[in-house]
């Protein structure tokens, strides 16, 4: 199962979703927490699996937030630009006034 995780978590991490795997990693938790309770069974490999999955969960959220600690920097890029573009838009359409013919 490990292999499906990844390919979920990679999946929710490129959508930037931090709530899905947020509550995937809730689904596992609760999971080992209903396997540790049966009694009777051997669920030792299963949850050990699980607790793998949570690894692979846990490390999808972890670039998340490496992902929104960089964020700022490219926001701060992307607004230097915009502002750059709206000045010179602004700029132009002053002077396309000004030379505009009454």
């Amino acid at each position: 199962m490990s292999g499906a995780i990844e390919l979920i978590v990679e999946g929710y991490v490129s959508l930037r979703d931090q709530a899905a795997l947020d509550e995937l990693r809730t689904q596992r938790r609760k999971l080992i927490a209903d396997l540790n309770s049966c009694t009777g069974i051997d669920c030792t490999s299963t949850i050990r699996q699980i607790e793998e999955d949570i690894v692979v969960i846990e490390a999808g959220l972890a670039r998340l937030d490496g992902a929104a600690t960089r964020s700022p920097t490219s926001c701060s890029r992307s607004a230097r630009r915009l502002n750059f573009l709206l000045r010179s838009t602004h700029h132009n359409l002053e002077r396309a006034i000004r030379q505009r013919p009454l």
